[in-house]
């Protein structure tokens, strides 16, 4: 796919339904600074994309990044700084067009989570959450991987934990793909 401005911008966090026929993927422009979602479509596998287009429904002057769609393509699961400074995890859902509007996913931490993926059957959420830990020196943000699950789909994901043998090191620990089944990450 070509960038809308001619190639001054970049495109991370690219995301497929299961046909890869769709892609949603969050695109940086040099000029404000901020992420947006962006779709693109092909007829088949072998056919070209087509020009990118703003998400329907997700358009928004916010930072919106780390699009995640589920295995059934119905629902995006993004991270976006539209209600405050500090990036807060949103879900919406498919309506033949575009998506709904976004909601803000409740029960998780109130400041700054990031990149979320789910498991085929949705009932797991990993994301990344920049938190206060104590320290000898005081509290110290430190970006980490956490696990929120659910009973149901209809419900909200909750009590997220740390996972911790995911931040064993001294990278700032990020999940990008979680396999369908949740058994590798």
């Amino acid at each position: 796919a070509k960038y809308p401005d001619g190639g001054r911008s970049s495109a991370l966090a690219m995301t497929f339904t299961a046909d890869g026929l769709e892609a949603i993927y969050q695109y940086y422009t040099d000029d404000t600074g901020h992420g947006s979602l962006f779709r693109t479509k092909r007829s088949s596998p072998a056919a070209p994309w087509s020009a990118p287009a703003p998400v329907i429904g997700l358009d928004s002057p916010a930072s919106d990044e780390g699009p995640v769609l589920s295995a059934d393509g119905q629902t995006i699961y993004f991270f976006s700084d539209r209600e405050t400074p500090n990036p807060r995890l949103y879900s919406a859902t498919a309506d033949g067009v575009g998506f709904t509007a976004p909601k803000r996913m409740p029960n998780l931490n109130p400041d700054n989570d990031s990149y979320p993926v789910v498991t085929g059957d949705e009932l797991t959420l990993y994301f990344s959450s920049h938190r206060s830990v104590a320290t000898p020196n005081g509290n110290v943000p430190e970006r980490k991987v956490y696990r929120a699950t659910r009973a149901r789909r209809d419900l909200p994901f909750a009590n997220p934990v740390e996972v911790t043998e995911l931040n064993a090191n001294e990278w700032k620990s990020v999940p990008s793909w979680v396999s369908p089944d949740g058994c590798e990450i």
